[in-house]
């Protein structure tokens, strides 16, 4: 069976890495995490890979799960569920950082949120580039007023920004194919909330998604 890691409540994340690469996290799950930023593991500088990892009802401000900035983590199999944050990312908070997930479950994550920036009910990415290949996104939600991304929510104005970490590695477009994203929900983009960039997507297939506008999918500039 899984090894399995469970937070206190002491409010520390469950896995830190700063500054680390060559790490790889095998069969494990995580899950009880609380703190402010990604209370699974909080990702700085990095570049872990994961496989078959579980994260389960992780609570944070930002990322229920994971949190990461300026990072190059992989995900591989992996299942994020029932992780909740208060504003951007309910299982997922990517910032600068190029970020790959495969064959993953993204599922019943939520923001339960009363700020007025409720983005991204499964994963938030800003200025980053994403890469999600034949994953599957169920029934996340972000709840409240003007909310936005309810599965994905992805926002790349600022990836020329010459400040950013990693920029020769970055490209203002991202990856998404092989999807199935059913029953997620937000007022805007239930599905997928992209603004200011540039999307492949391929072979996915959107049902079910619940919104005001772009149920399925919305793009701004």
């Amino acid at each position: 069976g899984q090894t399995v890691i469970t937070g206190s409540a002491d409010g520390n994340q469950l896995l830190l890495f700063k500054n680390v690469q060559g790490v790889h996290i095998d069969s494990l799950t995580l899950s009880g995490g609380n703190s402010k930023q990604g209370s699974a593991a909080y990702i700085r500088q990095s570049s872990p890979k994961f496989t078959k990892v579980a994260f389960k009802n992780n609570t944070a401000e930002r990322g229920g799960a994971v949190f990461i900035m300026g990072g190059n983590p992989e995900f591989n199999r992996s299942t994020f569920e029932d992780n909740i944050s208060s504003e951007l990312g309910g299982g997922i908070y990517s910032n600068a950082s190029n970020l790959v997930i495969r064959e993953s479950v993204i599922k019943n994550n939520e923001i339960q949120g009363g700020t007025n920036t409720v983005y991204g009910g499964g994963i938030y990415a800003v200025n980053s580039h994403i890469t999600l290949e034949n994953d599957s996104l169920y029934n996340n939600k972000a709840s409240g007023y003007a909310t936005q991304g309810g599965a994905v929510y992805i926002d790349n104005t600022n990836i020329g920004d010459p400040e950013r970490p990693d920029e020769e590695n970055s490209q203002n477009s991202f990856i998404i194919e092989g999807l199935i994203l059913s029953g997620n929900l937000a007022d805007f983009g239930a599905g997928i909330y992209i603004k200011n960039a540039e999307a492949e997507i391929r072979r996915c297939q959107i049902t079910g998604n619940v919104g005001q506008t772009g149920a399925a999918l919305y793009f701004v500039d």
